[in-house]
């Protein structure tokens, strides 16, 4: 067989070692799947998120109860729907996400940092949308008499991330 200057190999003996350098990184990307790790991230961020808001808000209530007052007022004010998103922005109309609904959210975020800020390290928001900041968290408040919800607006998956506590 003739040699076309790849160093006495032939044309088959280079595209057979491609193709099978190929298979092994494509098997390694597989394998290692990348989409995967970084859905975990996000899932256990979300997750981080919704306990330390909950700690935040539990912690205003037995610590401040005059704010606490004020916190379920701004709550209140925001709208009638069930659930209102923790953020600074005025404007939370619309659809955010499976959970955060506009038949179920509030057209007005309640504002996270005045009352929930000494509590937290910092203002925790969705980071794997570009959709959410500070200004709209992704994060749902719900807060009756009896009980308190935190939960993440557009969860990754199926499975809806949320934390429910009664209230003392």
């Amino acid at each position: 067989m003739a040699t076309y200057g790849y160093l006495g190999r032939t044309t088959l003996d280079v595209i057979t070692a491609l193709a099978t350098a190929g298979f092994i990184v494509l098997t390694v990307i597989l394998v290692a799947n990348p989409a995967g790790v970084l859905a975990e991230k996000s899932h256990t961020r979300r997750t981080d998120d919704v306990r330390a808001l909950m700690q935040a808000v539990l912690t205003l209530q037995a610590t401040d109860p005059t704010n606490f007052y004020a916190f379920q007022q701004a709550v209140d004010g925001a709208g009638s729907p069930v659930r209102v998103m923790l953020g600074g922005g005025a404007d939370c109309s619309g659809d955010w996400g499976s959970q955060c609904s506009d038949a179920i959210l509030a057209d007005h975020c309640v504002d996270t940092a005045a009352y929930l800020g000494p509590y937290l390290s910092h203002i925790p928001f969705d980071a794997s949308s570009p959709l959410f900041s500070e200004r709209q968290t992704g994060y749902y408040l719900t807060l009756t008499q009896s009980t308190v919800e935190v939960g993440a607006c557009n969860p990754s998956g199926l499975d809806p991330i949320f934390l429910s506590r009664p209230l003392p």
